[in-house]
């Protein structure tokens, strides 16, 4: 028998009907939702080109000398514009940014820019003529326009502004500023910024990388005697800046000269840093958490190309916690280092710790030094980008590692059963050393004669278990363990295949 509503329905027709309706509501909510998200989207690009649009009016309003923004590459003797505005339009507020540069164009010849030319010579061909004494041929300007809310771009326009003499006699210089990470791909959207006090009047001028990492500053003081100093920046980067000659020392990054009429160039490297670079845990030779201990960490940009100099970008002692343990943020990926009396270098007297060993996560060994490498966070883990421990003691008799080499070798190789492993470090001299891997030991024996900083064992490897092995150093005065730190997998050597 079948149940009908009063209207004559019955109760599962009922029910077949209003999930129908409920679906065709629900459509046309969708529908109508999204007609709406359009139509504000519309609004917004159209508020956004309508700003773009009036600005660009404004540029063409002004006299071409007065066509220069704050901070920018361009000398003035105008009050320059504001790179950057809030506009507030219906309720919304949009950020209007300004960019001017000059151009060269090659209908009067190129400045010659070497391998760039082509970029950075507007309808440059070959056979065109490289002997333009002034390439700030017109200007061009460049107003884009984003949502503060969203951080979305939703309005750019270009324009180029030329005077009314176009070409007069020019005794500036220019400076070409390449900006790379450290795989050699181009930064784009980053700051350079040049700046120079010894020459009248003073320089300071930033332009913003394009796609190819390049920004290309033509309106720059001659100044023969590499004073220009070359900043490179970008949020979420790291910050390099050129220095001075120091004596005889050659920076790996030096500052630039500007001569008249020609092109200096500098190419700087910068990386995605993390909030966590480094987290450093301090334990003494029986594995136990070392608190508010002081070390000094240096690495981060080598200062000078010779090899005998040890300066770098960063260098800082730090302390750990209560428990042993410290996190440092924000450091230029590249070579680190820790140290405690002269260690494995001269940089901080009168601690009575000494580094027994130095553990690591990741990289190619669990060595020092040790590399942060560039990004946002580890991909292991999605923790930092670098782990070590270090393990310090208070005896000056207590062996020490500080190098191993090599630190990878073949099980399968030839001479597999005479792998020679030579140790670097303190306190060496008869000491008895094995690799351990789970339940398995192997036994080093000696080869040659030992001193208290050096020694070779060797290793019978044929046929072994691939992976990573501690390297265990046993002498009279203690056990020190080279290995990895969790969650890498790296040991005091890696066997491979």
């Amino acid at each position: 028998m079948k149940y009908k509503t009063s209207a004559g329905f019955t109760v599962p027709e009922l029910i077949v009907t209003i999930i129908v309706f409920a679906i065709i509501a629900n459509s046309v909510f969708l529908l109508l939702f999204a007609h709406i998200g359009t139509s504000a989207t519309v609004q917004i690009k159209a508020s956004a080109l309508a700003l773009a649009t009036e600005q660009m009016e404004y540029l063409r309003s002004l006299p071409y000398d007065s066509l220069a923004v704050q901070g920018g590459g361009i000398v003035t003797g105008a009050t320059p514009m504001p790179a950057n505005k809030d506009v507030t339009r219906a309720g919304r507020v949009y950020e209007v940014t300004t960019d001017i540069r000059y151009a060269d164009d090659a209908f009067d010849g190129c400045l010659n820019y070497g391998a760039s030319q082509a970029a950075l010579c507007r309808n440059y061909k070959v056979g065109t003529v490289l002997t333009d004494t002034n390439p700030r041929d017109y200007k061009v300007g460049e107003v884009k326009v984003k949502d503060k809310k969203t951080n979305k771009q939703f309005a750019i326009l270009s324009s180029q502004f030329t005077s009314r003499v176009a070409e007069t006699a020019g005794n500036s210089s220019a400076i070409l500023v390449t900006i790379l990470d450290s795989t050699g791909s181009p930064v784009a959207g980053a700051t350079a910024r040049i700046q120079n006090s010894t020459v009248t009047p003073a320089v300071d001028q930033s332009f913003v990388t394009d796609s190819n990492g390049t920004a290309l500053f033509l309106d720059v003081t001659p100044d023969t005697g590499a004073d220009y100093i070359i900043t490179a920046s970008k949020t979420g980067y790291s910050t390099l800046t050129t220095i001075a000659q120091s004596g005889s020392l050659i920076p790996t990054y030096p500052n630039v000269t500007a001569i008249t009429q020609q092109v200096s160039s500098a190419t700087l490297h910068i990386d995605q840093i993390a909030t966590e670079s480094l987290t450093i845990e301090t334990v003494d030779t029986a594995g136990s958490p070392v608190a508010n201990m002081s070390f000094v960490i240096k690495g981060g940009i080598k200062l000078y190309t010779d090899p005998a100099n040890t300066a770098y970008s960063y260098q800082q002692t730090v302390t750990t916690n209560a428990s042993g343990v410290l996190t440092l943020g924000s450091l230029t990926p590249g070579t680190y280092m820790v140290c405690y009396n002269a260690q494995p270098q001269p940089c901080q007297a009168g601690s009575s710790r000494r580094l027994a060993a130095l553990q690591v996560a990741y990289g190619g060994s669990s060595f020092q030094p040790f590399t942060i490498p560039a990004g946002i966070a580890s991909l292991i883990d999605g923790g930092p980008m670098q782990r070590i421990k270090l393990v310090t003691t208070t005896s000056s008799s207590f062996p020490r590692i500080e190098t191993v080499s090599p630190t990878s070798a073949s099980s399968s190789a030839s001479d597999a059963d005479m792998t020679e492993i030579q140790i670097d470090g303190a306190n060496l001299s008869g000491a008895s050393i094995s690799l351990r891997q789970g339940g398995t030991t192997i036994a080093g024996t000696t080869v040659g004669s030992d001193t208290s900083t050096s020694i070779i064992r060797n290793f019978n490897l044929s046929g072994g278990a691939t992976g990573a092995y501690e390297l265990v150093v046993v002498t009279g005065s203690g056990t020190v363990i080279q290995t990895g730190v969790s969650p890498g997998t790296l040991g005091g050597l890696n066997v491979i295949p």
